[in-house]
């Protein structure tokens, strides 16, 4: 990719992301003043807001799904899927920056979940662990939707604080 891109896509992405922590609604001029760029260059890199978002979707968790390439092996293991998961997005909202209340994310949090549940259905597992994963990574998203009035890695710092509660609900679940 051409460094002016991917300049541009990122200064986008952070002003984005600024926005997103500090006000409920703005617009695609309001991205381009924070970001430093004119709206034409905007638009030559995006159709609209929402292709930008589904963009922005793609490369979170493209960057995600990447820290996580052994996740094979925690398929069996409810309590291992979970906190590897954490500490992955823990580290990518570390990495990108990302201190935004839950709820500002809800609209996202669905493409988040189709983007997961196509990574695993792309892998060459077993029908059962499919399921599991995508059972354990939905809950995980419910979870925090749950907390929406705290910052993502508060969300998830709630969450590692009851693993253990969640896995054995998950094992009495899936275990059926």
């Amino acid at each position: 990719m051409d460094k002016r891109i991917y300049k541009t896509q990122k200064a986008v992405f952070q002003a984005y992301l600024a926005l997103l922590s500090k006000q409920e609604k703005f617009t695609i001029k309001d991205i381009c003043e924070v970001a430093g760029i004119n709206k034409s260059t905007f638009y030559r890199n995006y159709k609209d807001l929402e292709d930008f978002q589904a963009k922005l979707i793609e490369r979170i968790t493209d960057e995600l799904l990447d820290r996580f390439s052994e996740i094979n092996k925690f398929y069996t293991d409810p309590k291992a899927f979970y906190e590897g998961l954490i500490n992955i997005l823990e580290d990518g909202c570390r990495y990108l920056n990302l201190n935004i209340m839950i709820s500002k994310l809800l609209p996202l949090t669905s493409k988040l979940f189709d983007k997961f549940e196509k990574y695993f259905s792309d892998k060459k597992i077993e029908r059962y662990n499919h399921n599991r994963a995508i059972f354990v990574t939905g809950g995980i998203i419910t979870f925090l939707e749950r907390n929406g009035d705290v910052t993502l890695l508060d969300g998830l710092k709630d969450f590692r604080n009851h693993i253990d509660l969640i896995v054995s609900f998950t094992i009495s679940l899936i275990e059926k």
